[in-house]
């Protein structure tokens, strides 16, 4: 079993926290179906933009601010952004499910030192990131899932990205502890069915991008993540 986070949010049927008067489990504890747009559109969105899931999904943004990465972790083995779960072109080689990164090596990068900034340094696993939230053993390759911190209006959100597997009840019982105790909403899929959890202001949002045929994503290119100078 995973761990629950200290700090609980009310119960479900309990008044919630935000003050609208509605019991929780109907507003910022409510979980939404965001489905995906029709087939030819959402093709279509991919076509327009062939490295949307590393942008939409995987880069990291944080107010425009720098960040810095947790001393103590490292990526060790760990190659789940490089094991073809996300898609993106790196140094002009396709990189899409089911085709790992060309440059991915036995547990490590073999261009690493020399990797492109996109997708390879926009990206920022958030269980590398200072002051993050999750237990060592959510590391990418044991959970089977990449934790993507992102920006989402005035607060921190989260992308779940199945890397192996889709996100389990324990995992997602956890989220949705964790989110409403911080107020940080997250995003995730299960099938090809995309979910949302978190205010209502969040679920709408990603329901209308659904509804313009994009994929529901938390991803604001007008705030791009840096990494601190001082950082590794």
């Amino acid at each position: 079993m995973i761990p629950s986070p200290t700090s609980k949010g009310p119960a479900r049927n309990e008044p919630c926290s935000c003050g609208s008067g509605r019991k929780f489990k109907h507003c910022c504890g409510a979980v939404i179906p965001v489905h995906a747009a029709p087939e030819p559109p959402l093709r279509a969105a991919r076509a327009r933009s062939p490295d949307y899931t590393v942008h939409a999904a995987a880069e990291t943004v944080h107010l425009g601010r720098a960040v810095s990465l947790d001393a103590k972790r490292s990526c060790g083995t760990c190659t789940a952004c490089c094991d073809g779960w996300m898609t993106g072109t790196v140094r002009g080689h396709e990189m899409k499910p089911g085709i790992p990164c060309h440059f991915r090596g036995a547990g490590c990068c073999t261009i690493y030192d020399e990797r492109p900034a996109n997708p390879c340094r926009s990206f920022f696993c958030a269980w590398r990131l200072e002051g993050n939230p999750f237990p060592e053993f959510f590391r990418p390759d044991r959970l089977g899932v990449i934790i993507v911190a992102r920006q989402w209006r005035d607060r921190l959100g989260y992308e779940l990205i199945s890397a192996g597997r889709d996100p389990d009840e324990n995992l997602l019982n956890w989220m949705r502890e964790f989110s409403t105790a911080s107020g940080s909403p997250f995003l995730y899929s299960i099938d090809g069915y995309y979910r949302a959890f978190g205010v209502p202001e969040f679920q709408e949002d990603m329901r209308a991008r659904a509804a313009r045929g994009e994929l529901p994503s938390l991803h604001d290119p007008s705030a791009p993540l840096r990494l601190h100078p001082t950082a590794g």
